[in-house]
């Protein structure tokens, strides 16, 4: 072995050591189904919702791995919406829209929004070998409404995931065309998060088809209604929950999600409740 081969290949084994013993390469993205709308800043890492809302670590002190800022994996949060009133409520967007929103936004206990995920944004170890990516371009489909009749109810979903842009470190950044700017997908911590909700009082049919659009069958229940949008007389309803093992949102150090405290394996859902 010549000398310049030797030199190189210990300053390979440096920099896999420097980043935790993990080569970064190309794993895909990550992420959960709904997912809460607003707007979060940048440089929280995982810590919504816990003992802060924000903050990436710090540059200096004990050197934090490559692996950080890999993707958490998600939870599974069971949010439902509740029609008490006395007349049809409709669920969805009140625009046309290539993006698949969610019918309900998040706020951890600080009262910041939680970024969702897009589905086309540049998970961090994909940052650091390809550098960003440019928006992808797809289909463009208005997402379905959603009829609700006086007292039903419509269950969904979220991860419990958070768009949380970061800047890794350099030693982070695997190859010549790599970008330190990434978006994180991060968990949330056991907390108080504000769910909110909006309805409309009327369906909008003018981007949808007629036959796609418009009353539903009397024996469906909740109605998905393909292009329809949120109109009339908007409602916005707000709670606020503690959110626990009761709910499966566990600290980072439990990831395994267990059964509810009473022992019956079944978790608690939140409530967006619209009353009169």
């Amino acid at each position: 072995m010549t000398l310049g081969f030797r030199r190189a290949a210990l300053a390979l084994l440096a920099t896999l050591a420097a980043c935790g013993g993990k080569a970064v390469g190309v794993l895909g993205q990550a992420g959960g189904d709904t997912q809460a709308g607003g707007t979060a800043a940048a440089g929280g890492a995982g810590n919504a919702g816990g003992t802060a809302s924000g903050g990436s670590p710090q540059a200096g002190g004990a050197s934090v791995a490559c692996e950080y800022y890999d993707d958490d994996a998600g939870t599974l949060v069971s949010v439902r919406l509740i029609n008490q009133t006395s007349a049809p409520l409709y669920f969805g967007v009140r625009k046309p829209s290539c993006t698949a929103s969610p019918l309900f936004s998040v706020k951890d206990q600080n009262g910041g929004a939680l970024a969702p995920l897009s589905s086309c944004r540049t998970p961090c170890d994909v940052a650091a070998e390809l550098g960003t990516q440019p928006p992808c371009l797809g289909p463009c489909f208005t997402p379905d409404a959603i009829s609700l009749q006086p007292g039903s109810s419509y269950t969904t979903s979220w991860s419990g995931l958070y768009a949380d842009v970061v800047d890794l470190p350099g030693r982070c950044v695997s190859a010549p065309q790599g970008s330190k700017r990434c978006e994180r997908a991060s968990v949330i911590q056991p907390g108080t998060f504000t769910f909110s909700a909006y309805a409309g009082s009327a369906l909008d049919c003018s981007q949808a088809p007629a036959p796609t659009c418009g009353a539903c069958p009397p024996d469906v229940e909740p109605c998905p209604i393909p292009g329809g949008l949120v109109s009339g007389e908007l409602r916005i309803v707000s709670t606020t929950v503690q959110l626990d093992a009761e709910y499966g949102v566990f600290p980072t150090s439990r990831p395994q999600r267990e059964p509810a405290p009473d022992g019956d394996g079944s978790l608690r859902a939140v409530e967006i409740v619209f009353n009169e």
